[in-house]
């Protein structure tokens, strides 16, 4: 639950630092993906680490099984999908509720 809301944070705090770049390649038709292609790749990057940190420490403990394996894999997939999906969730709230008060700001 804390790292999720820390997702979040980060989220925010990166919607503010870069929201006319990010609301003006959503208003000329970019994709989510595409708007956020940087954050998504640090995303990607990190579940990978934390993938192999987690191999790294099962196999230091000696029970580093076929099992064990694909049991982390499944664990570490499903967990960078949620997260995956809260961001996804999350960047289109923060942008529809910040979209007009950004508009507002032009005139």
């Amino acid at each position: 639950m804390g790292s999720g809301l820390l997702a979040i944070q980060s989220l925010v705090l990166l919607y503010a630092k870069n929201r006319q770049k990010i609301v003006v390649r959503r208003l000329f038709g970019h994709s989510i993906m595409r708007t956020y292609r940087v954050y998504l790749l640090f995303l990607g990057i990190e579940w990978i680490i934390q993938g192999m940190i987690s191999g790294l420490i099962i196999n230091s403990m000696g029970v580093l099984t076929l099992d064990t394996r694909l049991g982390l894999v499944f664990i570490v997939v499903a967990l960078a999908v949620l997260e995956l999906m809260l961001t996804l969730i999350s960047l289109l709230a923060i942008e529809r509720r910040k979209l007009s008060e950004l508009l507002k700001e032009g005139t």
